[in-house]
C-alpha cells in the first residue's frame, strides 16, 4: 500500500462570543476524518474542533466557546489509485496560538 505525508497550515480567525481579558487555555481535536484516493493523491478532509476557555472582561467569569473549523488536503502518494481503499494513520495537532486583534 502506497504511503504518503502532509503537513497543512490552517490559519483562522475566531471571533470571541464575548470581549476577554485573556484566553485561559484552548484544546482542540479533529473529528470527522475521511480520505478519498485519487490518482497519485489522496484527498483528506476533517474538522478541528477547538474549544476556547477565556475570562470574560466584563464579569471575569470564564466562558466557553466552541469553534468548528474544517479543512481539507492532497496528500501525494505515488502509486495511490482512484477508488482505492484509503486510511490516515496519524493525524495531529501541532500547535495553537492566539492573538487578540
Amino acid at each position: 500500500m502506497p504511503v504518503g505525508s502532509t503537513q497543512v497550515l490552517i490559519d483562522v480567525i475566531v471571533s470571541l462570543a464575548v470581549p476577554a481579558l485573556k484566553v485561559a487555555s484552548i484544546t482542540a481535536n479533529i473529528i470527522n476524518l475521511t480520505c478519498q484516493t485519487l490518482a497519485n493523491q489522496v484527498l483528506v478532509s476533517g474538522v478541528i474542533l477547538e474549544t476556547i476557555r477565556q475570562v470574560a472582561l466584563a464579569t471575569d467569569m470564564v466562558v466557553v466557546q466552541v469553534a468548528a473549523l474544517p479543512f481539507s488536503a492532497a496528500v501525494p502518494v505515488p502509486g495511490a489509485v482512484p477508488g482505492e481503499a484509503c486510511r490516515v494513520i496519524r493525524a495531529e495537532i501541532e500547535g495553537i496560538t492566539v492573538q487578540f486583534v
